[in-house]
Order: C-alpha cells, then sequence, then structure tokens
C-alpha cells in the first residue's frame, strides 16, 4: 500500500459509529462476557435452561439421549462431548438471549427425534 498513491489501496477497515453498537455492551459494562462459572444453586445443563418453560421439549431431550444416543457406540462420544462443553453452552444460554435462541433451534430436531422414541 502506498500513501501517495491510494488506487490499489484496500481498507477493510469500517467507521467505529457502524461497529460501536456491537460492541457497546462489552465498553460500557452493561453487557459483560459471560462468568467463568455458574452461580451457586444454578445448573450447567444448557437444555434445562433453554428449555426450562418448555418441560416436554427437555424431556424428549433427555429421551432421545437415555433410548436413543446411549444405546449406540457412536452415540456415548456425542453425549460426552455434549456434557464436556455443557459448562460453557449453559453460561452462554444464560447470559445471550441470541445463543439461547439458537441453542433452541439446534436441539428442536432433537427434541423431535426423541419425542418419536417416547
Amino acid at each position: 500500500h502506498s500513501c501517495t498513491d491510494t488506487a490499489g489501496n484496500v481498507d477493510w477497515y469500517t467507521s467505529f459509529r457502524d461497529f460501536f453498537p456491537q460492541a457497546e455492551g462489552w465498553l460500557t459494562g452493561t453487557n459483560p462476557p459471560p462468568p467463568d462459572g455458574p452461580g451457586p444453586g444454578t445448573t450447567t445443563c444448557p437444555a434445562a435452561k433453554a428449555f426450562q418453560d418448555n418441560p416436554e421439549i427437555l424431556q424428549n431431550l433427555r429421551t432421545l439421549r437415555d433410548q436413543g444416543l446411549l444405546k449406540t457406540a457412536w452415540g456415548k462420544p456425542v453425549v460426552d462431548a455434549y456434557y464436556a462443553a455443557a459448562p460453557y453452552l449453559a453460561r452462554l444460554v444464560d447470559w445471550s438471549p441470541v445463543a439461547r435462541d439458537t441453542f433452541k433451534m439446534a436441539a428442536a430436531p432433537f427434541a423431535a427425534l426423541g419425542a418419536k422414541l417416547s
């Protein structure tokens, strides 16, 4: 890039004004990042947090886990991986409405499979 010949310069930056709404919570402290661990007495199960208002879907997910995944050789590592990530996912679901909605959308097909196993 040349400061005197700007014809070939490419600027990948944007105005801070355009970026600020996305970063405002972190910069002002009104929407801090999730804590390092769950609060006292809280669950580390993201599904329980996301579907606390819909116990039927939560039960369908448990049915898929118990009646489907845990009965297969390939399903057990999937369940283990989910529970390894669960504390982080639970904090994220607690902290961010977007993460909670995304988790719900991603879990919906699995809950439908669990309903079929009931």
